[in-house]
């Protein structure tokens, strides 16, 4: 589980990498993505590109948000466009962990059972 810093002083901006980390593991047939961090408008633009390069070839994506700690809507907004542009490429997004605070803000935006069940 990854720990996030909080910082007293209020001027402290997280660097890149205290907020987000991307680690792709691909296979022949699969390719699994793991999130760390933050997914907000500033590093959401890394995610899109991410899924689809790690889907090329048909590989299936397996997403695991197990240590993802906040997703906004810029966050969310991507993960449904790569979840149809897998799709259009013949591949396919599924999650497969998420931790509770994603889980939940996946479950309130109606997107969860989706995403874990992608069947088109």
């Amino acid at each position: 589980m990854r720990v996030t810093k909080h910082h007293t002083d209020p001027m402290h901006r997280p660097t890149e990498t205290e907020r987000f980390s991307v680690a792709v593991t691909s296979g022949t047939s699969v390719a699994r993505v793991r999130f760390s961090g933050e997914i907000d408008a500033a590093t959401s633009l890394q995610l899109g590109p991410s899924l689809l390069a790690a889907g090329e070839g048909g590989r299936t994506v397996q997403l695991d948000l197990s240590a993802t700690s906040f997703i906004d809507s810029a966050g969310i907004r991507v993960l449904v466009r790569s979840m149809w542009d897998l799709r259009e490429a013949g591949s396919g997004l599924i999650l497969i962990a998420a931790s509770d605070s994603a889980e939940n803000i996946l479950r309130i935006t109606g997107i969860l059972d989706v995403l874990k069940d992608p069947a088109p």
